[in-house]
């Protein structure tokens, strides 16, 4: 359900605007939250940041090897955030 993606995307209303295509270029993080949102694996998110003309998730980059990690073992959003803090790197935006 589409109410069950956006709650699991923290994204609220902006989730929306994403799905129903009224952004022409959706930020990036916000992708990558949509992607924990519909349980994408590190792959098929890669896909969608291909898409949308936004850089895939790279394994060199110690961020995106935390979210490849997060995505590709199910985790949260907030999971995700919490590894990435602990290691000192940026977040996810959250609300």
């Amino acid at each position: 359900k589409k109410a069950d993606v956006f709650r699991r995307s923290m994204l609220g209303n902006y989730a929306y605007s994403i799905i129903n295509g009224n952004r022409k270029k959706p930020e990036r993080d916000k992708l990558i939250m949509l992607c924990f949102g519909l349980k994408l694996t590190s792959e098929e998110a890669n896909l969608l940041l291909k898409k949308s003309s936004n850089g895939e998730l790279y394994v060199r980059n110690p961020r995106d090897l935390v979210l490849i990690y997060a995505l590709d073992r199910n985790q949260s959003v907030i999971e995700a955030n919490n590894k990435l803090e602990e290691l000192g790197l940026d977040e996810l935006p959250l609300p």
